[in-house]
């Protein structure tokens, strides 16, 4: 999966000399969080929610006619951040992850040619990516296999649910922080308890002690 498959597209910006005002205005309209600052079409900053926030703050003290016209004088060049952290379209979500954790920042933004396409944040990779793989908000039943991260275990545990005749939604490899253990989960698609301990037991007699886990 590639960036251009999960980002949102339509990236509303701002000019570097909007006011905090307006920019707050503009964010409100169109339901987003962050704006790319963009003068004479080059990407020259960043515009965050808690920034344009945090440039309110100062003005609370004054009278309310004091803190509009503060707020309407503030530019968005004065509070923008100038190293915006971007990323190709083309380039893997697993590769947008890597840099957002290395810069530890929410947002990358998607720029093509120069020009900003499109926005990737924390929620888009949990809702598009996250979720999807390990089958949040899917119904049926999950079985996490612990001790079983090798080629041939995970064949047996498939053929065994396949011989169940239990379908499959989505299966994973996790590895236990408290003794490196690798465990398979797969997450079954039912609900019903006869069939779901149908699977259970076949998985028992390869040998293995799997476990409902709540989804």
């Amino acid at each position: 999966m590639i960036v251009e498959d999960i980002m949102t597209r339509g990236v509303v910006s701002v000019n570097s000399d909007a006011s905090v005002s307006d920019a707050k205005a503009l964010m409100k309209e169109h339901r987003v969080r962050r704006l790319p600052v963009i003068d004479e079409g080059k990407l020259v900053g960043l515009v965050a929610e808690d920034r344009l926030e945090r440039a309110s703050k100062p003005a609370a003290a004054h009278l309310v006619w004091q803190a509009i016209w503060l707020l309407s004088r503030t530019k968005i060049k004065d509070i923008m951040v100038t190293d915006v952290v971007t990323i190709g379209p083309e380039n893997t979500v697993e590769q947008a992850v890597a840099l957002a954790q290395t810069r530890n920042v929410g947002a990358l933004l998607v720029v093509k040619d120069g020009k900003p396409i499109g926005i990737v944040t924390t929620n888009d990779i949990f809702y598009k990516v996250v979720n999807p793989t390990l089958g949040i908000g899917e119904t049926g039943t999950r079985l996490t296999v612990p001790k079983c991260g090798d080629g041939p275990c995970i064949e047996a545990i498939i053929a065994a649910i396949n011989r169940a005749e239990v379908g499959i939604k989505v299966i994973w490899m996790t590895t236990s922080p408290a003794n490196s253990d690798r465990e398979f989960t797969v997450h079954l698609d039912t609900k019903d308890a006869d069939q779901a301990d149908k699977a259970i037991k076949g998985l028992r007699e390869l040998g293995h002690s799997p476990s409902v886990r709540q989804r």
